[in-house]
């Protein structure tokens, strides 16, 4: 099966944008907000309950720099004091209605489809030639004999933050690649 794709340097530029998101805002650097134009909007649409690890922040759109700089001084710096991070796995990139639109998929996604929202993992509906995936992501979960991938992946967090007792953890861990391993990470 062939899927609708974007030229290859648009794809790429799109992917270091998010991942430049996810590293900017979560060490709390003002120079996030040059990721987005003026007028740009920002919308949450299904934060994880804190209870699973999640920010359990509501859905909500802002718009323009000015406030995207204070939702991440609000949220990343005050209320997670840096101890959050983003974590946007299986992303994929699909083209949008014309030659300047695309649009973004990460793990909200999966999120959004095991609670029964058929969405774009952005809080919009499907469109018509994507509406099967929702349901056959159901029920591969219904046949897998184990949680989800996002509901896994919270768990282990909300393990992490309450000091990691019971998980089966390794007495040692190397990490290979990474130019720079800040404090905020450890």
């Amino acid at each position: 099966m062939r899927f609708p794709h974007l030229p290859v340097e648009d794809e790429l530029e799109i992917r270091s944008v998010f991942a430049r998101y996810g590293h900017l805002a979560d060490a709390g650097d003002p120079n996030f907000v040059q990721l987005f134009t003026e007028d740009a909007s920002w919308t949450r649409a299904n934060s994880p309950p804190a209870s699973l690890g999640g920010s359990g922040l509501p859905p909500e759109t802002i718009r323009g720099r000015d406030k995207l700089l204070t939702l991440m001084n609000e949220v990343m710096k005050k209320k997670f004091r840096q101890r959050m991070h983003h974590q946007m796995t299986d992303f994929y990139v699909v083209p949008g209605a014309n030659a300047d639109d695309a649009m973004g998929h990460a793990r909200a996604l999966i999120t959004d489809w095991r609670e029964g929202r058929d969405t774009d993992g952005a809080g919009r509906p499907l469109d018509a030639d994507l509406a099967w995936q929702p349901e056959l992501w159901r029920r591969l979960l219904g046949r897998v004999d184990a949680p989800a991938p996002d509901v896994r992946h919270a768990a282990t967090i909300a393990a992490l933050r309450a000091g990691g007792a019971g998980l089966d953890l390794p007495p040692r861990l190397s990490l290979f690649g990474h130019t720079r391993l800040p404090a905020t990470e450890v």
